[in-house]
């Protein structure tokens, strides 16, 4: 896995606190971006998983039963 150069820009207060308390703004960038990715991950699995039950709401279960009883006696 390797590692890119980027540029961000911050509030010059923020930065100059950062900076008295030896925060190390690389990391703080890199769990913050991994914290978004995991929430966007969760939001897009729990959109799916709406649109999938929305699916499956139409879907008669008496008929699923029916056709799987007439298949397995083929």
């Amino acid at each position: 896995m390797g590692y890119v150069v980027t540029t961000v820009r911050v509030r010059e207060d923020l930065l100059k606190e950062a900076k008295k308390k030896s925060l190390k703004l690389s990391h703080l960038l890199e769990r913050a971006l991994i914290e978004e990715l995991r929430k966007e991950r969760v939001r897009r699995a729990k959109r799916a998983a709406k649109e999938a039950a929305k699916i499956l709401e139409d879907i008669d279960i008496d008929e699923i039963v029916k056709m799987i009883r007439e298949d397995r006696e083929r």
